[in-house]
């Protein structure tokens, strides 16, 4: 049975997002290393609008929407039922940081452009509120309350 993960526009995106790392980690998260990074995969406009229907406002969420997954998957590769609450979120805390780590450029201009962009589609607290529902979720958590 296909998965998101395997659906055409997931995989575009990826190659896409792939592609502009290393770009954005220079210029930043531009309409030009969006634009360069879609020529270089060779897709076409098309496929460009259904996999990113805003463009770049819709590159950058997809970066870190990615990163969650990466974070997601490695909770799932640890032994979490020997861990304490805190040792899991510190787990994963750091998980985050190491995939953030892995192309430190990228990361810090995409966090730059949340930042500025206090209510664009991908906001800081929106960013944060995201890690920390990945975190909580991935360690077994299911409640749907909140606190401040």
């Amino acid at each position: 049975m296909p998965t998101p993960e395997d659906a055409p526009s997931a995989v575009i995106s990826q190659k896409i997002l792939a592609s502009a790392l290393d770009s954005a980690g220079i210029e930043g998260w531009t309409q030009s290393v969006f634009e360069k990074a879609c020529l270089a995969n060779d897709v076409t406009p098309s496929e460009v609008a259904y996999a990113f229907p805003d463009g770049i406002r819709s590159l950058v969420p997809a970066y870190f929407q990615g990163l969650r997954g990466e974070v997601r998957s490695g909770l799932e590769q640890i032994p979490l039922s020997e861990m304490r609450v805190r040792d899991k979120i510190s787990t994963g805390v750091e998980l985050w940081l190491n995939e953030m780590s892995k192309s430190y450029p990228a990361s810090v201009k995409a966090l730059d452009w949340a930042t500025i962009r206090p209510t664009g589609p991908c906001s800081m607290p929106e960013i944060i509120w995201g890690v920390a529902d990945t975190l909580w979720t991935g360690i077994g958590d299911t409640s749907f309350g909140f606190t401040y």
